[in-house]
């Protein structure tokens, strides 16, 4: 199994990639969240966005991080 990525590194990527551009998307047009699902929870005052940015920032991180250890297992497997 040398040289092949398993699936699980295509999920982390993907939900690295997803997660990155909705905090992009909702940097950049925060009240996309009350446009979709037709409620303002926070009245406004913006602090649902920027939870959601806070939390979508941490998804992506981690989702980075993941991928990259099964990035490096893959490669030690070419070597052993």
């Amino acid at each position: 199994m040398s040289g092949i990525l398993r699936a699980r590194f295509w999920n982390w990527s993907g939900l690295a990639a997803i997660a990155a551009f909705l905090a992009i998307v909702t940097l950049f047009a925060p009240h996309w969240i009350e446009t979709v699902f037709g409620w303002d929870p926070d009245l406004r005052d913006g602090s649902v966005e920027r939870l959601t940015i806070f939390a979508l920032c941490c998804a992506t991180a981690s989702s980075s991080i993941l991928a990259a250890y099964e990035w490096r297992r893959t490669q030690t497997a070419d070597v052993a």
